[in-house]
This record gives structure tokens, sequence and C-alpha cells, in this order.
């Protein structure tokens, strides 16, 4: 079932607000039917909805108190949508403002003086024919009948106009989800250490399917390949640790209990992923269904927590990264591309240079002998194939 747009607890003086039926759907439901603890229904519509400039969902709602007999005056189109609301039996109507999901305020309006603006058009009817929303991207009906894990993820970006989105944000954010969900069951799996290639039943076990497009701003359902056994699901376990990490937003406190759990490698994949959020201007939220949990599980992230995430995730991969500490011949140097290249004897190097060095570095010797700090890191691919990676940290000049 659909959950209600508005608060779960209790509004007053509304009471606590049950979803009945769904007229219409975009994004959430938009026009429904609810009910309180006592039997008294309300006729729910939303009037304002917007993203403020800090990534906070702002909108307001016209709720109307109305007899059965009146909603089916509405449902058979003998009374205007627009009478529902400024013709109410009671004479007035309770507006009501949520900011991200909880109440700011309940004001009673009397019909006589609701904007026009806030109201349905002269002559528009309900149409309902008694059959509601379409539920096939509920993710709790979708998660019993395949017996899998399923997730509706919402992308908003100053870039992503409505359906539209560019498919570099789409393959970037997806590619990113996953290879985070793989390292994630890797380590579960009892692999601690950095190095090696992901197996294929790690990979398999948490690989996630593009199940559909829905509409709204862009919203894509994603379901997990494998079904859930009797005992246990592996994707669930690592959709819980990916949803507790999403949670902690940018606070300090809880990232530095979650991450202390991981290894480096972890680090830097979720580092990856909050990267393209931020980097995308993403606001992005997921509503989490199980076929082994009846409860809904919704959380979100945007880009201004990703940002505040990226700058401790960090810190923390950086604690965790392998530095290697050699004496090398630097054969190649590209200031633009933040490149470098080095050899020893025995060893070959390429990889990036670390901004830090980059700001205080003057343009080396090509081909001179240095003293080098190397963090080595493991880049694990979508395949679950894995390299190394390497980023030079300091460089320092033998003496001729």
């Amino acid at each position: 079932m659909l959950d209600s747009p508005l608060p779960k607890g209790f509004i007053d003086p509304l009471g606590t607000l049950r979803l009945v039926t769904v007229y219409e759907y975009f994004d959430f439901p938009r026009l429904f039917l609810s009910r309180n603890e006592t039997g008294q229904h309300y006729l729910c519509a939303c009037v304002e909805d917007e993203l403020t400039d800090d990534f906070e969902d702002l909108s307001r709602w016209l709720c109307a108190p109305v007899s059965l007999e009146r909603i089916r005056l509405i449902e058979s189109d003998c009374v205007q949508l627009r009478e529902g609301f400024s013709k109410v039996e009671g004479g007035h109507c309770y507006s009501l403002s949520l900011l991200d999901g909880e109440v700011e305020s309940v004001n009673r309006v009397g019909c006589e003086v609701l904007p026009d603006e806030d109201l349905p058009e002269e002559g528009v009817f309900l149409e309902y024919e008694g059959e509601g929303v379409d539920h096939s991207f509920d993710p709790q009906q979708k998660a019993i009948a395949y017996e899998a894990d399923v997730v509706n993820v919402r992308l908003r970006s100053p870039r992503i106009l409505g359906m539209d989105v560019p498919l570099q944000i789409l393959s970037n954010f997806s590619g990113k989800l996953q290879e985070l969900m793989n390292v994630i069951a890797h380590y579960n799996s009892g692999f601690e250490g950095e190095k090696g290639r992901i197996s294929e039943a790690v990979v398999e076990d948490s690989e996630l399917l593009f199940s559909g497009a829905f509409q709204g701003s862009f919203g894509a359902q994603i379901v997990s390949k494998k079904k859930r056994d009797l005992v246990d699901s592996h994707v669930s376990s690592t959709l819980y640790e990916f949803a507790s990490l999403v949670k902690a937003g940018g606070d300090e406190d809880k990232l530095s209990l979650l991450m202390s759990a991981y290894n480096q490698r972890v680090a830097s994949k979720y580092l990856a992923f909050l990267k393209v959020v931020k980097a995308n201007e993403l606001s992005t939220s997921f509503d989490w269904a199980s076929s082994g949990s009846k409860e809904l599980v919704s959380f979100s992230l945007d880009c201004f927590q990703a940002d505040a995430a990226i700058k401790f995730v960090s810190k923390i991969e950086e604690s965790l990264s392998k530095v290697i500490k050699v004496r090398a011949e630097l054969t190649g140097w590209t200031h633009g591309s933040a490149k470098f290249e080095a050899k020893t004897p025995g060893s070959e190097y390429k990889g990036s240079i670390h901004e830090d060095l980059l700001g205080i570095q003057t343009e080396p010797t090509i081909y001179a002998y240095y003293d080098m700090e190397i963090e080595e890191s493991e880049e694990s691919r979508l395949t679950g194939e894995s390299q190394k990676t390497y980023t030079l940290r300091s460089l320092e000049r033998l003496d001729r």
C-alpha cells in the first residue's frame, strides 16, 4: 500500500490521518481521501510543492472535512472538484504547511476566503472510475510479488527536467551505487583485506536491476537480481548499511561510528558516490521495501549533506590508506591533469597527484630522483575486478 505524504503521527486538530483512496499521483499522492481515528474523512490536495534553495521540501496542503455522502457525490461527478473545497459542509478547510515532511503550521481557513489559485479550476470533475492510483511501482507490493528487495529512487537536480535526465548523471549515479553495494557485500562476506578481486558470487548476490521509470521528478525502480531465500538476503543487509550511511548525512559522530567498521575500499567507494551527488547538485530520495519486512524504509541525501560527508569521509579514507615511502625516478609529471609517473628498479607507479601537493610543488625535474610518499588504494570495478591506484602525496628532491 502507498503511504500518505502527510506525517504519520497526530496532527492537531485533524488527528492521525490514514490514506484511504488516491485520486491523483505524481511523485507522491497529491489528491486523496484520508480518514482519522474517529472516522472523520478529509479530502486532501497538494496546492504547493517546491524545493527550497537549501534543498528542503516545502509543501502546502488543503484538507477539507467531508462526509461519505459528499465524497460519493464528488467521485460520481455530481459535484465539481472545486466545490469539494470551496463548499465544504462545515464551511472551513485546514491549510497544512510541511517542511521536509514535518508540520510547520496548521490553519483553519473559511471556504469563502480560500485563494482562487489554491482551488481546482472551474468545471473540473474528479472522473474517478474506482481504480485509484496505479500500484505497479509500489515498492512494497513488488517486493512481495518478486520475493526480492525493491528500491524506488528519485533524483532532482537543476540539470534534470522532469523525466529527462542526462545519461551521464544516470550512469555515474547507478554505477557508483552498484560499486558501493559490491564492496560493502564483499566486506560483509568476511573479506576484510583491501586487496583482491571481489568474487563472482558476491557480485551476483549484490547486483541491482533497473526495473522501470515512473512519473514525477525522475524516478527509477531498482530490484535485487537475487530473490530472497528463507533465511536471509545478502542484498537486504547491504542495503541496510547503505541506508544507515545515507541517513547519517554529514553528521561526523554518526559517520565516524559507521565508518569505523569498514576498510579503506568501502570508504573510497562511498566517497565516490558522495562526489557524484555533490557534482550534479542532486537531491536524492529512496523508498526501500523488502519481502522479508512489512516496513517501508525511506531516506534521502542532498548535495549539501554530501558535501559535508565528503569532507569527513575523505579524512577517514586517508587515515585508512596505505602510504608507500620510496626513492624513485620521476619519469612523468603533468600539472594540468594532475598525473605523475615514477619508477624504481623493481616497480612502476602511475597515478594522480594529490591536490595539496599540486598547491605547493613547483614544476619538478623529470628523470631526477626523489623521496616520495605514494598512497596505494585498491580500486574495484562493477565486474569485481580490482586494480591498484596510486596518489602522489609528497615529493622531495635528492641532493645532486
